[in-house]
């Protein structure tokens, strides 16, 4: 994240770089080398400020996601424990209604009980 933040002075440095070698390639006058700087770093700086928040709506979007996958995989997991603990229960109460029909010594199912 800190490099992203340096994105937009990064790339405002190698435009004014750039130009300024042209400049002086071309052999500009000093006032036309300056507004050639001062107006190609502004442009970049912008430039480079609108992609640094296009990097960050991305990584927005993936966090965002991963949250959304998170919370899906905590329901999922909840939903699984609440099936094994229901199994777990109605095969107890089979078990101790079938041991509770033994005892009377009547033979049956437990819905003859009720």
């Amino acid at each position: 994240m800190d490099n992203r933040k340096r994105l937009p002075f990064i790339i405002m440095l190698i435009a004014g770089a750039i130009t300024g070698i042209f400049a002086y390639i071309r052999d500009f006058s000093l006032l036309d080398t300056i507004l050639w700087l001062a107006c190609a770093m502004c442009v970049f700086y912008i430039l480079g400020y609108y992609f640094r928040w296009i990097l960050d709506g991305f990584e927005r979007d993936i966090r965002e996601k991963e949250k959304e996958a998170a919370i899906e995989a905590a329901k999922l997991a909840a939903a699984e424990e609440s099936a094994v603990i229901e199994k777990e229960v109605s095969s107890e109460d089979e078990n101790f209604m079938n041991e509770v029909t033994s005892e009377s010594g009547e033979e049956g199912s437990v819905a003859d009980l009720f």
